[in-house]
Order: C-alpha cells, then sequence, then structure tokens
C-alpha cells in the first residue's frame, strides 16, 4: 500500500517539477517570444502538421497519399517525419479552433511536462493502477527527475526540433510496460506504447528501442533470473515491441520506402580510425542539445557504477562509457548518415537511472566516498586527456565542483550536493537554451498573412488553377499553404522528391542561398517561373519582381502580381528533344531547353523523329560580360561581424531590359569534415528590368575562407 504522507509528497514534488519546467519557459520566453525557434521550427514543425489539418478538413481522409499543395506535389509520407498520423498532431484535428502555431507551443509545454512527471513516476515504482512496488524514495525521484527535466534536449528540442523528444511521455510508458511484463506479464501498455512512441518519432523510435532491450537486459540482471526466464522474457518483450512495430505499419513501411526511394548518400564520408578509436566525447554524453545533455554528475554515476559489486550496475555503467568512447555507436545509430550524438537522445534515460541509484547510494551513506572520489580523479585525468569537443573547461569546472560537494557532505554530512547538483543542471539548461533564438511575437506577420489570404481568396474567385509564387516572408512560408486551392513549388522537408529536387538544382539551375539544399524556395529564376506555371506572385509592396509580371492588386502592403507567360500545370508540347543532345548542352541552354522542348530517351526521340534533323536553336543573343578589376570597385568583398562574407557585383545601366544568367562557382571543400565533393556550383538569374534603376545588385552568401571563381554571361532569349 502507498503510505499517505508519501503519496502527499509524491503530489508536492510533482508540483514542484511543473513549476520548474515552467519557470524555465517563462525566463526564456519572457512574454516576448514564442516557444519556437527560428531555425526550422516555423518553417517545418507547425507548418507541416498546419497542412497535414487543413488537408484532412478539405479531404475528410486520415490517410492521404499526395500532399498536392506543396513542393509541386509531393508523396505524402516524404512529410512524416513532422508528424504525420502523431497522436500529438491528429489530437489537433478536434480542435479547428486553434492555430497550429499556439496548439504546437502549448502541446510540447505539455509533453515535456507529462515526461518529466512519468521520469518521477517511473523512478518511484508506480505500476500501472493496481499498485506500486517502491523502487526510490520521493527526495532521490525527485532530484533525478529535476536533473532529467534540465537536460540539455528536453526544453531545447521542444521548441526547436520537436520530434527529437515529442515520444519521451510514450518511452517512459514503454518502460513501465517493461516492468509491469517482467513483474504481472502484463503486455498491454508496452504493445500500445510502442506504436504510438512510432507514430510521434519513427527516426528516434529505433534508438528508443535499442535502449528499452538494454534496459530489460539489465532489470533480468537486477532481478538474479536464471538464464532460461531471462532469455524468455527478452524473447517475449523483443515479441511485443515487434507487435507495436507491426501496429505502426501504415506508417512505417511507406515511410521506409519513400526514405529508400528519395534519399542521397550521406553528405559525409567518415574515416575508420574516427569511428572506433577510443576517444572521450563529452558532447555525446552531456551539455549539447543533441545528446543526453546531462552534467558531470553522470561520470561519477557511471564511475560508481563500473566499480559497484553488483552485475546490473556494472553492466549501465559500461553501456554508458562505450557510448561516450566509441563514435561508432552514434554512427550506426543514425543509419550511416552522419557522425551525430542526436540519435543517442533516448539513452538519457539510462543516464538519469544511473543517477538516481548514485544519489539512492549516496543518500544511504552506503558508498566509500573516498574511493570514489579517488576513481573519479583517475577517470577525469584520462577523460581530460582524450576529451574531444568544445565543452572542455565547462566538464572540468562541472567535474570538480561536483567533486568538491560530494566530499564535503563527506566530512560533515550536510546534503549541500543536491543544491550545487540542481544549480548546475539548471545553468547548463538556461545557458543551452539562451544559445537558440527564439522566434519573437510579432503580430505584423498576422497581418501580412490575412493581406495574403485576401490575394489568395481573389485568385481563387477568378477559377484560374495554378500555382502561386509566395515572396512575403519565403522563410516562413516555405511549407505554408493558405486555402484548398493555393498550389507551390516550394518546400523544405528532410525528405523530398529526388527528382524534383535534382530538376530543381541541377536542370533549371536555380539559386540557392542556402547551405541546405533541402530548402526549395521560391526563386528569382524566370525560367521556373514560367515551367512551373506560377501565373501569380504574391509580394510585398517596394520588393523587385521578375520580367513580364504586372501589378493586378493590392491589400495593406502585400501585391499581386500576375504573368500570362506562365504555362500551364498541364500543358501539350509536340517539339521533342533527345537526351544525348541535351546533356550536351551548357548552362544556361539546358534551362532555357526545357522551355521549348520535351526532353526524351534516345530510343523515343528515334521512334518519333526518325526522319527529323535534330536542330536546337532558341539563343539569339550571347555576350559575356567581362569584371573589371576589384580595385575598380565592380567587385567587392566585405567581411561584416557576423563572419559572413559576400561577393558583389555591380551591374552597369547598359545591361537594363536583358536577362541575365549569373554562374557562380564555390570552393566549398573546407565546409565540413568529410563532407563529399571539393566543389559545389550555385547559380543566379536575375531580370534587369527596363523600367528598373540604372543599376543593380546580385549578392550571394556564403561562409567566410572560400575561394571563388566567377563566370557571368549575359543572354537575350526575347525574339
Amino acid at each position: 500500500m502507498i503510505k499517505k504522507d508519501e503519496l502527499k509528497k509524491d503530489v508536492v514534488n510533482c508540483i514542484y517539477l511543473c513549476i520548474l519546467v515552467l519557470s524555465v519557459i517563462v525566463l526564456l520566453t519572457r512574454f516576448k517570444y514564442e516557444f519556437g525557434s527560428k531555425i526550422d521550427w516555423e518553417t517545418q514543425h507547425y507548418e507541416i502538421p498546419s497542412y497535414f489539418r487543413q488537408l484532412f478538413y478539405d479531404t475528410h481522409d486520415l490517410f492521404p497519399d499526395f500532399a498536392k499543395h506543396i513542393g509541386a506535389g509531393q508523396n505524402i509520407y516524404n512529410l512524416s517525419y513532422y508528424g504525420f498520423l502523431s497522436p500529438i498532431i491528429l489530437f489537433s484535428y478536434l480542435l479547428p479552433f486553434v492555430s497550429m502555431e499556439n496548439y504546437i507551443q502549448f502541446i510540447n509545454i505539455f509533453g515535456v511536462i507529462v515526461s518529466v512527471i512519468l521520469c518521477y513516476r517511473w523512478l518511484r515504482g508506480y505500476y500501472g493502477h493496481k499498485g506500486y512496488e517502491k523502487r526510490f524514495s520521493p527526495n532521490v525521484a525527485f532530484l533525478a527527475s529535476f536533473l532529467f527535466a534540465c537536460s540539455s534536449p528536453l526544453i531545447y528540442q521542444a521548441h526547436r526540433q520537436i520530434m527529437f523528444v515529442s515520444y519521451m511521455p510514450f518511452l517512459f510508458l514503454t518502460l513501465e510496460g517493461v516492468d509491469s511484463y517482467i513483474k504481472r506479464r502484463k503486455s498491454s501498455l508496452m504493445i500500445v506504447s510502442a506504436a504510438l512512441m512510432i507514430y510521434c518519432s519513427y527516426f528516434f523510435s529505433v534508438s528508443a528501442f535499442i535502449m528499452v532491450g538494454l534496459y530489460t537486459i539489465g532489470e533480468c540482471i537486477r532481478m538474479n533470473f536464471e538464464k532460461r526466464r531471462m532469455l524468455k522474457v527478452i524473447f517475449f518483450a523483443a515479441l511485443n515491441i515487434c507487435i507495436g512495430i507491426f501496429m505502426s505499419g501504415i506508417l512505417t513501411i511507406p515511410t521506409l520506402m519513400a526514405i529508400l526511394g528519395n534519399r542521397g548518400a550521406s553528405p559525409q564520408v567518415v574515416k575508420l580510425n574516427r569511428l572506433i578509436v577510443p576517444t572521450f566525447n563529452g558532447e555525446y554524453l552531456m551539455y549539447s542539445a543533441f545528446s543526453p545533455g546531462l552534467t558531470a554528475v553522470l561520470v561519477v554515476a557511471m564511475v560508481y557504477a563500473i566499480t559497484h559489486k553488483k552485475v546490473f550496475m556494472r553492466f549501465y555503467g559500461y553501456l554508458i562509457l562505450v557510448l561516450g568512447l566509441f563514435p561508432v555507436f552514434a554512427y550506426l545509430l543514425n543509419g550511416k548518415l552522419y557522425l551525430e550524438s542526436k540519435s543517442m537522445i533516448p539513452f538519457v534515460i539510462i543516464g538519469i537511472l544511473l543517477e538516481a541509484e548514485f544519489l539512492n547510494a549516496l543518500a544511504e551513506k552506503s558508498i566509500d566516498i573516498r574511493k570514489l572520489i579517488r576513481n573519479c580523479i583517475i577517470f577525469g585525468v584520462f577523460s581530460f586527456m582524450f576529451y574531444q569537443g568544445t565543452s572542455f573547461a565547462l566538464y572540468a569546472i562541472d567535474l570538480i565542483v561536483t567533486l568538491v560537494v560530494i566530499d564535503i557532505y563527506r566530512k560533515n554530512g550536510k546534503k549541500i550536493y543536491e543544491t550545487a547538483f540542481m544549480i548546475i543542471a539548471v545553468a547548463v539548461c538556461v545557458v543551452v537554451n539562451y544559445n537558440e533564438k527564439l522566434l519573437e511575437i510579432d503580430n505584423s506577420i498576422h497581418v501580412s498573412f490575412k493581406n495574403v489570404d485576401d490575394h489568395v481568396d481573389y485568385i481563387e474567385s477568378t477559377g484560374d488553377v495554378t500555382r502561386v509564387a509566395n515572396d512575403v516572408l519565403p522563410l516562413r512560408t516555405m511549407n505554408k499553404t493558405f486555402g484548398e486551392d493555393y498550389y507551390v513549388s516550394t518546400i523544405y522537408s528532410s525528405v523530398c522528391n529526388k527528382y524534383y529536387k535534382n530538376f530543381y538544382h541541377n536542370e533549371i539551375c536555380n539559386e540557392n542561398p542556402y547551405r541546405n539544399d533541402a530548402m526549395l524556395q521560391h526563386p528569382s529564376n524566370l525560367l521556373f517561373n514560367i515551367y512551373m506555371g506560377e501565373k501569380y506572385l504574391i509580394s510585398q509592396d517596394g520588393f523587385s519582381v521578375p520580367h513580364g509580371y504586372k501589378l493586378v492588386r493590392k491589400s495593406g502592403d502585400v501585391c499581386l502580381y500576375k504573368s500570362d507567360d506562365a504555362f500551364s500545370i498541364g500543358y501539350v508540347n509536340t517539339k521533342l528533344m533527345s537526351r544525348s543532345t541535351y546533356n550536351k548542352l551548357a548552362y544556361p541552354y539546358r534551362s532555357v531547353a526545357l522551355l521549348y522542348y520535351c526532353v526524351v530517351d534516345d530510343d523515343t526521340y528515334k521512334k518519333y523523329c526518325k526522319n527529323d534533323k535534330e536542330e536546337v536553336e532558341f539563343i539569339s543573343y550571347v555576350k559575356p560580360l567581362e569584371l573589371k578589376p576589384v580595385k575598380d570597385g565592380d567587385i567587392e568583398i566585405h567581411d561584416k561581424d557576423e563572419k559572413k562574407e559576400h561577393v558583389e557585383y555591380i551591374i552597369p545601366d547598359k545591361m537594363r531590359s536583358m536577362i541575365l544568367f549569373v554562374k557562380y562557382k564555390v570552393d566549398n571543400s573546407k565546409y565540413s569534415e568529410g563532407a563529399r565533393g571539393d566543389l559545389s556550383v550555385y547559380r543566379f538569374l536575375k531580370i534587369m528590368m527596363s523600367d528598373g534603376s540604372l543599376s543593380e545588385k546580385i549578392k550571394y552568401l556564403t561562409t567566410p575562407g572560400k575561394n571563388y571563381d566567377v563566370m557571368i554571361d549575359v543572354n537575350n532569349i526575347r525574339n
């Protein structure tokens, strides 16, 4: 039975944990920022779920297979990473009166609080509704849950990459399901929680299931199961997890096919010695928001566990040590795509369990503290020698302070270590989150969007079925839809149709001002605008617009332009060009060819054009523009405070009324270690307006320390 005073203390502890989380969030937002990052959150993590919800309202179909409104039409499972069929997102379908922007903020804060409370519940030993089995005291469970609440990824990723932590409540329920199965042979909680965890975040469910499997083994060892019983428990636990995986097949199978069909090779080439040579990378375990993100208490708890006489403690201790020493595990958990520690975030729970065991032994004074400090000093010296990462100073100070307060406790029995651990954890949590820029609460953005809505309503009233180019806050509107008949070519998704992506970057040759080639924004490429049928352009007043677009109407400071040159979304072209001829064309002629011809394979061309002589004539005038030396001011390189550089070309007024193709070759070999390819080529298309200013500036932002090899062609292709 649960003692009344313990139950009361549990309730009070949970309230304190809730206050902790809310206090940190208020400290970060200060009622002037949204609980959302400027990176990715605004473009992906509520806009794409908002699209899922709007698609359901339009089609009344919970399982659509095609996202026709964004990215020129995409397989819906290309977007499943962002919460498609997630129970957290599906619940929002019942709340059409709540904006997805507000809903995502609330549900993420709520998810953090629930995760922390479930962590406390799990550490206390509650299992289901039929009672509980004491595991740790309320004080120990509270302190360990406090450290979990302040772990770097929990709050940080809740406002940035939400699927990094959105599965946490169901992960704790899965662990409770493991405990329930071991003690009561009850499987339902484990099965259902495993399935829901996959629906929340299929990517992190892989690491989470491995962690659950290792936890199952550790618990069997802790309970001294004989080998036969242990194998039986592990087998049926794995079977339960598999059932949960099968229950999520409607999401995982199509998503896997979409990933395999559209993902390219890994952007990194990782040397073997980096994977297998042991180095203590502290940021694989501590401080970083892309790791378990705990403090030096984890190192002390790990050393305590490794030197413990009980096998299950050594098992957990060596598990954490191996994850910190060998990067190969992080590489494998990331599907061999990149060498990052984010896939190890689920292992924060093993770290918290170790810390709880250590804190419990410390409170009960069952530790030889002298021996522990000596062992930690020995490990600390070696870890300092082989430390990898940018947080060495923080780790050194943290470890020293941790050992000092433990030694003070040994000498006078005062538990100042509890306060010290909490202060350090809160400090790390706040600093990590403060390094991330949050979105300001800006009502003017919503006013601009209302003006965009007004233009979209006008377009729908014309009956035109066409794509729309939107230059109003292009980063925020890349995945945003403004209505059932609003179609765009832009998309920002980790998985995108590989043929469209190749066409966007390498065939029609759009400019890419971002190093992230997954961001397919609306370009200023007139050829792309025409080819993709972008008949209408929405832009803020005062912004330059491509040639051929005429002002139709204004709504506030947002203007609507129309081009009669844009193709229809579907059209017929009888002019053919063979693939071999097309491949011989250089930029920009290949891009122009797409507007004149349908490119077909050689056999098809020979079949239908066997008596025709293939002639390609569509460029009426070509004139290279030679740049003057830097000293004349036509090329300027600036080193700005934010450590970015840009190359600037001042185009003379004699080039007005011409279509200008600009090609940049940027040496990108030092962008990141192990990046494939020594050269990244970026192209920019700009139109010099006949009624425009005498000169126009073309800019390309990149990182410092790069070399530039620039070629500019000027082509007038108008008749």
